[in-house]
Formats: structure tokens, sequence, C-alpha cells
């Protein structure tokens, strides 16, 4: 085994402040083995863990129900998406250990380069069935098409889940058994954290394992049945360092000890070494604490799920975690120890708003002719694999809802609570890499926009932020993203919870930061609102500012135009009055139909909305704008809606009344499209170019 300078070494990678690097790299010299050396950095990571974790936030969506948002990342290194399941079981369990059930999945893959299809179609396929297995609705997803972020592929995830009822853990009692069950455990390592200990200790590689979802949901099964047989005081789920640092967890919480037997784990091989055994991140695996008198009920449930568990271990009411093994005292640690490593919570930045400021610059788009600019945009690689990965899921998913979903954002129904809920996720790899703050805040207009189109009212939002590359420079930004976004947050009236970042480390000088948003809404009537067009004659209006310029835009990209340095301005006041009367149409039953306008402008957005029923649309264009920059601009802050014709006289007044920005842009056509007076040709062949 490595001696103790390795691990002294690589503690800078924590990131410790100096000060309580410093007295770990004390407490660290005065242990005599390496196990002893493990538990304290393993105590450690728990202790820096609890001092920075963001509170559980979960949102009552009807009386006595509640809903939860967490949201994860993973990257591919070289073959694909393989922690991807890791990080979803992750966002899952932590979910399921506090009662919540899952609900609705969204999830986007972000990749470098145009052909995608081996890459991704690997990917959405083993996601697909993984997530199925765990029986969680993927509601919403896309692709996005950019190299600004990392040279591999990932993915975003954002899963919701629903409780009935108050949180399940409450404080065990002394000699409490404490119990592990699920998967047998392998040597299996993920996180950061483990990856030091496997160069410092000289871990086994991962060991192939098959991975699925069905196992995990049969295990989530049998923790909601033991939740109402009462038989469970707390639980929590092995993830980062495995058995050791959930021990630790567990105990810190309750300011209680705890004392296992390791020789009672049920081991995947017989290999396993002591260090790697207290370590390792197998998934699907729960320690739970039960109270005493209760073991046989909780075995009998297990039994009949067909889990396998051990009893490991009890409570005991001294602050010491024991390690045992065959009986025998291997190390011991008092919990005490946490607090002489002087960790604090970090304290909150000052952060101001970014200003947006007006751009001019515009370069000649005339000489483009329409055609051209339709076929470019609706071809164009970073905007067709949307359709792609639509199709790729749904027929991969076997029940329930998929893509087809016809709102802007994903929708789940939920029966129990005779509600639907809507979630969106956005990201902006581009527009991150020139000032992630004012992305932050663009990704969080657009989220809720969407969310409020599809007649929700936002309710939850996560923050995830990733790290690309890990120096000071980055943690200090991801500091100030997080703090902007409760700021945000609290503007627009939202529960929010930032989650602990995400971190590739890579060697290359180039780094980035990349927020990515997810919002969480309650449909606020009995159907969600649709953004496809429902009948002929509808009238089409545009609600918002249309763009002046192309700059930052797909056909802007498409035509080698593209300005690297371009922030659209945004106003979050006109903002915030755009998306209150969305949502007061909403509930006046005036729309037939609201989406947001994004990539692609407001051509590409119309023709997302004819998709599903095959409608077109007849429009005029603004005569004091150029063509394709009133059609292809990506202004934020615009969404279309229609409106029947009988309830037409309704909405101008209440938009008038409202001082609302809007106008006509045309109706709804049975099949052709046209702009002023010119066909652009038949909605079934634009969708053609679109897929």
């Amino acid at each position: 085994m490595a001696t103790p300078k390795p691990l002294k070494v690589l503690m800078h990678e924590i990131r410790f402040s100096e000060s309580v690097l410093e007295r770990i790299m004390q407490l660290l010299d005065e242990q005599e083995s390496d196990l002893e050396r493990l538990t304290l950095f393993t105590l450690a990571v728990q202790a820096k863990l609890m001092a920075n974790e963001p509170a559980y936030i979960h949102t009552e969506i009807v009386a006595g129900w509640h809903a939860a948002l967490n949201q994860s990342v993973a990257y591919s290194s070289g073959t694909p998406l393989v922690d991807g399941l890791e990080r979803i079981a992750e966002s899952f369990w932590k979910l399921a250990v506090n009662g919540f059930k899952p609900a609705a999945l969204s999830h986007w893959f972000v990749s470098p380069g145009v052909s995608v299809d081996k890459i991704a179609s690997d990917a959405t396929k083993t996601l697909s069935s993984f997530t199925q297995g765990l029986g969680i609705p993927l509601v919403e997803g896309g692709v996005y098409i950019s190299s600004d972020i990392d040279p591999e592929p990932f993915v975003c995830s954002s899963l919701v889940g629903i409780r009935k009822g108050q949180g399940c853990r409450h404080k065990p009692s002394p000699q409490s058994a404490v119990y592990l069950m699920g998967n047998y455990t392998l040597p299996e390592f993920y996180s950061k954290e483990a990856s030091i200990l496997s160069r410092a200790f000289d871990f086994k590689e991962n060991v192939e394992n098959n991975r699925t979802g069905i196992f995990a949901k049969q295990l989530d099964f049998a923790l909601g049945e033991l939740f109402r047989a009462e038989v469970i005081s707390d639980v929590e789920p092995l993830s980062t360092l495995g058995l050791l640092r959930t021990t630790l967890a567990i105990s810190l919480r309750w300011n209680l000890g705890m004392q296992l037997d390791v020789s009672k784990m049920m081991l995947g091989i017989d290999s396993c070494t002591l260090l790697e055994m207290l370590t390792a991140e197998t998934l699907n695996r729960l320690m739970a604490v039960c109270p005493v008198g209760k073991e046989t009920i909780l075995e009998i449930i297990l039994e009949k799920w067909d889990i396998p568990y051990s009893k490991i271990g009890y409570i005991q009411e001294q602050p010491f975690v024991t390690v045992l093994s065959k009986g025998e005292e291997v190390t011991s640690i008092d919990l005490d120890v946490a607090s002489r490593f002087g960790i604090l919570h970090e304290q909150q930045l000052d952060v101001t708003m970014p200003v947006f400021e007006k751009s001019n610059t515009e370069w000649e788009t005339s000489q483009v002719e329409l055609s051209d600019a339709i076929f470019l945009v609706l071809s164009s690689s970073s905007l067709s694999p949307k359709m792609w990965f639509r199709e790729q899921f749904d027929s991969s998913l076997l029940s329930g809802p998929n893509l087809s979903n016809p709102s802007d954002a994903g929708i789940a129904v939920l029966p129990e609570v005779k509600r639907s809920i809507a979630v969106a996720q956005v990201l902006n790899p581009r527009m991150s890499q020139i000032n992630s703050e004012k992305s932050l805040i663009l990704s969080f207009a657009e989220a809720t926009r969407k969310v409020i189109c599809s007649g929700a009212i936002p309710m939850q939002a996560s923050l995830m932020p990733a790290i690309f590359g890990d120096n000071d420079e980055q943690i200090d930004q991801v500091k100030q993203l997080q703090q902007l976004f409760y700021q945000i947050s609290e503007q627009w009236g939202v529960a929010a919870t930032a989650q602990q970042p995400f971190i590739k480390l890579r060697q290359e000088q180039s780094s980035s930061v990349f927020p990515a948003v997810a919002i969480l809404g309650v449909v606020d009537g009995p159907a969600p609102l649709s953004r496809s067009f429902r009948d002929k004659g509808d009238m089409i209006y545009l609600l918002g500012e249309p763009a002046t310029s192309l700059a930052g835009s797909e056909l802007e990209i498409c035509l080698g135009h593209l300005n690297g340095s371009y922030i659209p301005f945004f106003d979050i006041k006109r903002e915030f009055r755009l998306q209150k009367t969305l949502l007061q149409l909403y509930r006046l039953g005036i729309l037939n139909s609201a989406h947001s306008v994004g990539r692609g402008g407001i051509f590409t957005s119309l023709v997302e909305c004819g998709h599903l029923h095959s409608l077109g649309f007849d429009i005029t264009t603004d005569s004091e704008i150029e063509t394709n920059t009133f059609l292809f601009g990506e202004s934020p802050g615009m969404a279309v809606v229609t409106v029947p014709s009988t309830r037409e006289v309704q909405f101008i007044d209440f938009m008038v009344a409202q001082q609302q920005n809007f106008r006509t842009l045309g109706h709804v056509t049975k099949a052709e499209v046209r702009v002023d007076d010119i066909s652009c040709g038949f909605i079934n062949d634009l969708q053609k170019l679109y897929v």
C-alpha cells in the first residue's frame, strides 16, 4: 500500500481552506495506519459536505403533497456516458430516501460535433432503458451541438419526485439495528474523492457490472413499504465514499455513534480489501436504521421483495464510529474530531445583477433569399437533433408519457393528486462561455417562460453548475453564480436550491463553467396549455419585442458570421410582465396555444407549433425590420400564441388593458406556409428538414 505522503499531497484537490488543510495534515500525521488515515479523510470530506450542502427544498403542489427537483451532470470518457447511470441513480436515491417517488425526467445531451448518431444512439438507448426500469417517464429532452464546453459529450438531467405527507426520518435510539440492503458490494469508484483514495491506496480498476434500473425500482418498492410500516428511523444511499461516508453522515446528523462489522457486508467478489469495502461506490445500496424491536418486520419485507440484506451493526450513544472485522476492532474515530477541522459554512458573496446593454451589431442579410434562410436554419445540425432525439426516445419507451408531449415544458400527469406538473431545463453552452452570469439569467428566464407557456406556475428552481477544469478561479465563479441564482429566484418568487457543482478534471489549461437551470411548475388548471396549433383559422400573435438583429442567431452561425462575444439585450421587467400576461391569458381560457420563441427565431417556433397536427401558417412580417431578421432573430422575451376567432376581441381588449406589447402575425392554415403572401411550401415538407 502507499505511504500517507501521497494522500497528503492529493488532499489539495478537495480545496479545503489553507487553515483547514493545515489542521487535517496535522491530524493525518497523528494516525498510525492507512485505515485510520482513510477514515480521517472521509470524515473531513463529510464535514465539508455538511457545512456547505444546500437545504433540501421541496414544494407543496396541493394540500399534503410535495414535489422536489434534483439535477445531475454526467460525461462520457471513451464509452457512451458510462457514469450517466451513476449520476441519475444518485439523484433517484436522494429523492427516494426522503420519501419521494420519481414522477418525471428531463434529459439534455450536449455533443461537441454533428456526428451524434452512434454516441447519442448508444447513450439515449442505455439511459432510456435504465430510467424505464426505474419507472421514470421521460418528459423533456433534446440535443445541443456545441464544442464550447468540452471535447467530449455530456448530459444534463433533471429528476422530479412527489411525496405525500411529511418526511420519514427521525432520530434513532441507541441500540437500533443498522442494516445494509441492496446490491452486493463491488470495487467500483466514480467520485472525485474516491479517485484520490484510489491513487493513494492503489484500489482495483472498476469491475464490469450489468447496470439495470429494474433492481433499483424493486429496492425502491421495498423502501416504500418499509416507510409505510414505520420500521426505518433513518436511511441513506451509499454514494460518494460508500459505506464509510454514509455511516459518518448518519452519525453526524444525529450526533450518535455507530458500531459496524464489515465482515458481515455482502461482497460481489472475495478479493475486496478492507479499504475498498469501506469506500466502494456500488450502485443501489442503502444503509437503514431500524428501531429496536422491529427488525423482524423489516427482514420480512426485504425477503418479500427479494432484496439482499445484512445486519451489520447498531447505533450507540457515545459519539464514536467503531469499525470491526470478524468481531475485532480495526479502527475507531471520535466524531468530535470533525469540529477540530474548523470547517465553516462558506460566506455568501456580494454580487450585483449584471447589466444587459443594447448592441448595434448588424450585417447585411437582404442578399440571402428567404427560401435559402429557411433551408439553412431548419436543417441546421444544432437544431435537427432535437426531433431525432425525440424519435429516439419515443421508439424506446414502452409506455407512459413521452417526448411527443405538445407543451413547451415537459408534462407529467399525477393521477394521485389530479394535477399535472411541468419541468423545463435550459442550457446555453455558447453564451455561458461569453458571460456565465448573463447566461444564467437568460436560461432562468427561458425556463420559467416555458413552464408558464405550458399553463403552469413556477414553484421551484434548481441550479447545477458544471466545472470543466477545476481551478480556484472557477470555484469562485461558481460561488458567484450560486448567489446570483438565489437572488434571481427570490425576484421570481420561487423556492431555490443551488446544488453542489459537478467537476470534471482535465489537464489542458482551457477551462469553463457551465450553469444548467431547471424549473418545476404546477399546471394551474385542469389541463396544460399546448404549444401546438389547434384549429385552422386561429389568429397568431407575437407577444414581446421582435428581434432587430441576427447577432448570435442560428442563421448567423449557418452563414459564418457568428459574433463570438455577442450577448442579446434583456429587460427583466418586460420579462416579468410577459410571463404574468401569459399566465392570466391561460387562466381566462383565451389561448389555444402558446410557445416560447427560442433557437431559430419566430419562423422555427411556428414550424414547431405546426408539427403535431400538420397545420401551417400565413404570416406578415414587420416592414421596418428586415425579413430574415424578423423571422430568424433570437431576442429573449418573445412568445407566439394562437387565439380562436371567437375570443379575438377579448384578447385584444385584455392586452391593451395590460399595456403588454403584442402584434398580429397572421393565422393558422390547413397545411401551407406563407410569409408576406409568398408560399414557402407545406408544413410536412418543412418538418422533414427539421428532422
